[in-house]
């Protein structure tokens, strides 16, 4: 089974933050708020 189940890849929302593995976290909300850009 995979390590993060929990994430559904959603682009409306921000990832989950459960504690663990903070470096990950930071990648993917780095990406998600670069994603938010209003010129998109």
């Amino acid at each position: 089974m995979a390590k993060y189940t929990n994430e559904g890849g959603s682009s409306n929302r921000p990832p989950l933050f459960e504690g663990l593995d903070c470096y990950y976290w930071k990648d993917k909300m780095e990406l998600f708020l670069k994603s938010q850009d209003n010129n998109m």
